[in-house]
């Protein structure tokens, strides 16, 4: 596991919530529609898309600051 910092900027935050809101419209519109053989497939593509597309925010990769642990 890899802890990133997150800028503090609106135009991202914008554009994640953008994507957010779109993807759980397509998935109420996917649950609105009857149970087919192929329901769960299209759910984990729907799931799959957005992780995809949420993983190409511009992320800011510097690592965590840590704080040495003080042994006595």
């Amino acid at each position: 596991m890899e802890l990133v910092r997150l800028p503090a900027d609106d135009a991202w935050q914008t554009t994640a919530a953008e994507i957010t809101e779109a993807h759980e419209r397509r998935v109420a519109h996917l649950a609105a529609r009857p149970e087919g053989p192929h329901t769960a497939r299209r759910r984990q593509a729907l799931d799959r898309g957005y992780a995809d597309v949420l993983s190409t925010l511009p992320y800011d990769a510097d690592a965590t600051p840590m704080f040495a642990l003080h042994r006595a």
